[in-house]
Parts: structure tokens; sequence; C-alpha cells
């Protein structure tokens, strides 16, 4: 297993009834379907990619992987046409939560759970429920949705595939991981991490309730939307500072943790594709790690200025990125149970992509079956995914020990005033904006 992997195995076995891995996705088709070959092309996706075809299990102690060999991969067909649009919907949620709740047997498998849901003739969901273990956002957004949708393509039309022969398995992967932690360069990336990371000290959010003896990662979902002429502002506004859509994210996120804490500290944590760093690229599987941002925001920063140290934060943390376990292993962090080791805020951010072809569409972001979760891995995260029509969809995701769900309901509404604020005017100090603390 990959250092990245272990650590995650460990967890669920720390908290075997925890849902916090449990993830969902919805691949919609509007027009007409061809269910058989949506059945042939996700077997072929499957048996491409071995990382779908794995299981976990305890031997002596130790976690190993074992992949199985391809077979046809079970795709209930729910069929809700009968039903109104809005009710149809509604059973359709109500199904992907039921799916998505229930507890994966990491040894037995599978790990993936497919169901197609009709709501129409003419528009379908395909709802899949699946295991941290085996997925990432790469995985799904570059690699198995493009395959899926390319590979139905040529089985309607009565072709074989031309997709080519993945470059590269998962397990490739985990032996370039393992051989690459213990070489002198992930221990000098340490050491830069030890005086980056010198003197961090948790965020102090005002909670409304008192922080647990033990962190029990429940937690609740917040809707949020950006629309289309903010988003294109925001890009405008980073873009003109040096920086991406995501620095931009990034800028406004760390100011509204200044706004919330009072801090000039501000430390939060962005996920990373480990994949770039061994040119394994089209790998499935579970390949991030998180990167622990940390940059000073003062209250006579602008918009613009504080971008660049946003940008520069970012691009030196990524120069020196290190699955996280081993990064706590070397820097010999002590394990607090009431907290996530080193920071306890987290955004995630989605570019847009090309779409893929006309009918097809991704959603990672469906809140009411997060929300039924009921997980958290932070205090506080804020994930965002850009859409091909140039708004953004997301969530705020709050640990419910912590919060009510008024007061994330106050801050992701604060949220939003952050960032419309910022990208309207995105000169002025942070101060004049005039926003402050939910509270």
């Amino acid at each position: 297993m990959s250092v990245s992997q272990k650590q995650l195995w460990h967890l669920t076995q720390i908290q075997p009834d925890s849902r916090a891995h449990n993830e969902f996705v919805i691949i919609a088709k509007e027009g007409a379907l061809d269910v058989g070959a949506l059945r042939r092309a996700f077997t072929e996706v499957v048996a491409r990619h071995e990382a779908w075809r794995t299981t976990f299990r305890d031997v002596e102690g130790e976690p190993y992987q074992f992949v199985h060999e391809p077979v046809d991969v079970e795709m209930p067909l729910t069929d809700l046409s009968h039903l109104g649009l809005g009710q149809a919907l509604r059973r359709a949620a109500d199904i992907a939560t039921a799916n998505t709740l229930q507890p994966y047997d990491l040894a037995r498998g599978p790990l993936i759970r497919p169901r197609l849901v009709r709501l129409s003739d003419g528009r379908h969901r395909l709802q899949l429920s699946l295991h941290q273990l085996v997925f990432d956002p790469t995985t799904l957004h570059r690699i198995v949705f493009p395959e899926l949708v390319a590979l139905y393509r040529s089985f309607t039309e009565g072709v074989s595939s031309s997709l080519p022969c993945p470059l590269a398995q998962y397990a490739a992967y985990t032996t370039w991981e393992l051989d690459w932690v213990n070489r002198p360069d992930a221990a000098a990336r340490i050491e830069r991490w030890r005086s980056r990371l010198h003197g961090v000290t948790p965020l102090q959010m005002p909670l409304d309730h008192p922080r647990p003896a033990r962190q029990r990662v429940t937690g609740g979902t917040i809707p949020l939307t950006v629309d289309r002429t903010t988003v294109e502002r925001l890009r405008r506004s980073a873009c003109s500072a040096g920086g991406t859509l995501f620095d931009g994210f990034a800028t406004a996120y760390a100011w509204w943790l200044h706004l919330q804490t009072g801090s000039e500290d501000i430390v939060f944590g962005s996920a990373y594709d480990l994949r770039q760093l061994g040119d394994l690229s089209a790998v499935a599987g579970y390949c991030v790690a998180p990167l622990v941002l940390r940059c000073a925001v003062y209250a006579d920063d602008s918009f613009c200025s504080l971008v660049d140290r946003i940008r520069n934060t970012v691009i030196d943390a990524a120069r020196d990125a290190v699955p996280f376990a081993s990064l706590i292993a070397g820097l010999d962090i002590p394990r607090d149970p009431r907290n996530h080791p080193l920071f306890q805020a987290a955004l995630s951010f989605q570019p847009r992509r090309a779409t893929t072809a006309e009918g097809w569409s991704l959603d990672a972001m469906e809140c009411a079956v997060h929300d039924a979760l009921g997980s958290s891995t932070f205090d506080i995260s804020v994930e965002l995914d850009e859409r091909y029509e140039g708004h953004v969809v997301g969530r705020l995701v709050f640990n419910a020990d912590l919060f009510d769900r008024a007061t994330a309901r106050e801050m992701a509404s604060n949220w939003y005033e952050a960032i419309s604020a910022v990208a309207r005017v995105p000169d002025l100090p942070l101060t004049v904006h005039g926003l402050g603390r939910c509270r």
C-alpha cells in the first residue's frame, strides 16, 4: 500500500463505523441512453484500472492490497420515470444516500457501487458510491469520466475501444512513492517543512460547543454557489496579481479565516496531486496529500497584495510536497486526539474542465447526500468545483460537535460576502470592506 493509503486504512481501523471516507459522485446523461453500452463501458473502465478492483486485508498486523481479476460490474437500474421530475430527483437522492451510507467491507469489497437511475426517458444519473481508498478527484475528473464517455461512444457506434492501455497501474505509483519517501530529497523537503511550520498553533475559531476530548468527525454540509460574474471578477483580480483562480479563492479563504479567528498567522490545508512528482498522471487511485499552507494576513493588506503572498506560499509548499503521513512522522508531531494535525481548516478547488461530450456532466458536490453522511475531517472546510458554464458550486463542511447548523449557515453567507467584496474592489485594504466575524 502507498503511504497515503496506509494512513487512511489505519484511520478506518480506529473508527470502523465512521463514514468520513465514503464518497459519492453523479455522472449524468441528458438525451437517449443505451443502458447496455453504459454498463459495458463502465465494466471496461473498471477492467482498465486495478485500483477499482482492489480490496485491502490485514496480514499479520500489516495492511496489503489485493487486485482481483476483471468481471462484469453490476449496475442496477432504478426507473423513476413514472414520477414527476421533482419527486424523482428527491427519490434518487434518497437512493443515493442509502447506498452511500452502507459500510464497506474493505477485505471483501467491492469498494465501488454504481447504480443507474432513470429520471425520465431522456434523463439518467449514474450514481456512484465509492471508498476513498480507491478514489481521488483526479481519478474521477481526468481519468474515469473521460474514459467512460469515450468508451460509451465507441460501443454505441458498434466499434471496439480505441483507448490505449494505461501506461501504469496503482502498484507502480505505490512502488515509486515507497521508494521516493526514503530518498534524501524527501528528507530534505521535510526539513524545510520543519522550518516553515515552526511555532504553528491551531486556529482558534469561535465555537458553539467545547471541543470534545476526542475528535469524532461528525459533520454537516451547507451548499455554496458563486455566480459567473463574481467568478470572472475574482479570476481577473487574481490574474492581475500574477495568480490563478485557485489563488484567488485561497486568498479570500485566508482573509475569511483571519476575520473569524483574529489571527495574523493563518494555516489551512489543500489537496495536492502527488502523481505529478512521479510522472504517473494516468494512474487511477488515491494519490493525493494535503499541502499545509501557512501565510501571514494583515488587516491593511489589499486582496491583490495578499494574492501574491498566497501564490508564493502555494508554490513553495508544492515544491516540497510529501505524503502527509511522512510529514507528520518526519516532524515527530505528537498526535492530539482532539484535532486534525497541523491544520483544522481546508480548501479544495476543482478547476473547470473542457466539456467531454454533449449531454454528459459530472457532479461531485451533491450536498444532500454528503450532509446525510454527517462527517467532517476538519473543523471547517470549503470544497469548490468550477463548472463548464462559468459558475462555481460547492459546499461548506463543518464539524457538528463544534458548530450549530445556524452558525454554519451564517459562516457560509459571510464567506460569500467576503468573496463578493474582494472580487468587486480588489485594491482596497481588506478592513475597508467592513466585514467581521460571523458573531
